[in-house]
């Protein structure tokens, strides 16, 4: 009997990451300030290292500040692009026009982090960015908080999209988010009645992802 249990349970795990979407294009309806505590009453139960629970957030309703914060992305896009010059910056356009759609959701959530302390920057000589990162684990944990918000507005109904391109805007938009000198923006993730159903993007097989030994069969 356990075991058909945690089969059904699994099965309807499977299907909801399965059927979640990345939105950038929403309803003019609002969200709810229930629906959005939900939300976040998901992203806080993901695990941390030591129970540290690095993630905090801040939510935007005002269509002014929504517009202060897309103006900044947009200036920051065309300075990385002028920068990067040629092809690229030709290229870059249509990409950073994605950066900006959070502006016509009715809220956006700003995932910010705790900015580790001195002695957890220094651990790690050798390691790589990643690696380091890793080893902290703070982001990590955040990456985990976003997924559980992420699969909660699909079970809402609600559509939703984790974007890390507005980080070239960070500092600006830290100013406008206002919050400690201690926090560090990790995404932003705009939130709504979804106005379009995105295909499902391909996926690789598992064992396309499997590196070194791979699985054989059940242990």
């Amino acid at each position: 009997m356990s075991e058909t249990r945690v089969g059904g349970a699994y099965d309807e795990l499977l299907a909801l990451v399965r059927a979640r979407r990345s939105v950038r294009r929403f309803l003019p309806e609002p969200v709810s300030q229930e629906d959005v505590r939900r939300l976040l009453e998901a992203a806080r139960w993901a695990p941390s290292p030591t129970n540290r629970q690095p993630w905090r957030f801040a939510v935007v309703r005002d269509a002014e500040r929504k517009a202060g914060m897309r103006e900044a992305v947009a200036a920051a896009a065309r300075a990385a692009a002028t920068a990067v010059g040629g092809m690229v910056e030709e290229g870059m356009a249509p990409y950073a026009a994605m950066f900006e759609a959070f502006e016509q959701a009715p809220v956006v959530v700003a995932v910010l982090a705790r900015r580790p302390s001195r002695v957890a920057a220094r651990l790690g000589a050798g390691l790589s960015d990643t690696e380091r990162a890793a080893l902290a684990g703070d982001l990590p944990a955040i990456g985990a908080a976003i997924q559980n918000f992420l699969l909660a507005a699909h079970a809402l109904g609600l559509g939703a999209c984790w974007l890390s391109g507005p980080l070239l805007a960070a500092p600006d938009l830290r100013a406008i988010l206002g919050g400690p000198p201690t926090l560090d923006l990790v995404a932003l993730i705009p939130v709504g009645r979804p106005a379009e159903t995105p295909a499902a993007p391909p996926r690789r097989d598992v064992d396309q992802l499997l590196v070194g030994t791979k699985e054989t069969g059940p242990a």
